[in-house]
């Protein structure tokens, strides 16, 4: 009786009406994400057009638990700033951004990412005590060489993203942001290695005091 009394007590929260606004957190961002000692000559270019940098995914969950609640979330500036760490990690001149559509000159590869799809859901946990949730989030990825010529273009997934709650009968909301940020670095990261291999053949390698100075 006291379990089920527990379970209704959890559904009711967790079935409340609530709206979690998200916001970019850089400090969200994985730290300990690879940083190559060799990296590709040159400087990446991260182009998104205005309205894709301003793309917020507002939406409720695809589960019956927490159905009444919504998430918004700023996946366009999340994506951008990924693939800025991402890819300027991977150029030893580093990566810079910009919404100039018609920019290409200077830069060994163009890159324009654009978020595809993205769904989240909630789980019941145990008796509702600690909620947890599922993501997956799919980006697009184009990429030019310094002519302005197609590189290679893909779709990265992350397939089913599982995240642990922190609360007590609240829908981790927080941890989904979080999550979101850290899947995003890594889909950039597996596509600057793509970009890597596809350009292999003209590295640098950084100067010991650059990568001291720079945490590479």
């Amino acid at each position: 009786m006291r379990r089920a009394t527990t379970a209704a007590w959890g559904l009711a929260l967790l079935a409340g009406c609530t709206y979690y606004p998200g916001a970019y957190r850089p400090d969200y961002f994985n730290p300990a994400a690879a940083r190559p000692e060799e990296k590709l000559e040159g400087r990446a270019l991260v182009r998104m057009a205005d309205a894709d940098v301003a793309y917020v995914y507002s939406g409720r969950p695809a589960s019956m638990v927490g159905r009444a609640t919504e998430l918004a979330l700023p996946l366009g500036v999340v994506v951008r700033e990924a693939a800025m760490r991402a890819f300027g990690a991977r150029f030893a001149g580093g990566a810079v951004v910009t919404s100039d559509t018609a920019a290409c000159e200077g830069y060994r590869a163009i890159v324009t990412p654009k978020v595809n799809a993205f769904r989240y859901e909630y789980g019941a946990g145990v008796f509702f005590f600690h909620p947890d949730a599922e993501l997956a989030l799919s980006i697009q990825v184009v990429v030019l060489d310094e002519r302005g010529a197609l590189a290679f273009e893909k779709t990265y997934d992350s397939g089913v993203v599982r995240v642990k709650g922190r609360l007590p009968f609240v829908v981790p909301a927080q941890e989904v942001n979080e999550a979101t940020h850290r899947t995003a670095q890594d889909l950039m990261q597996r596509a600057a290695s793509d970009l890597a291999e596809h350009l292999g053949g003209r590295w640098e390698t950084a100067p010991a005091a650059a990568r001291a100075a720079t945490g590479t």
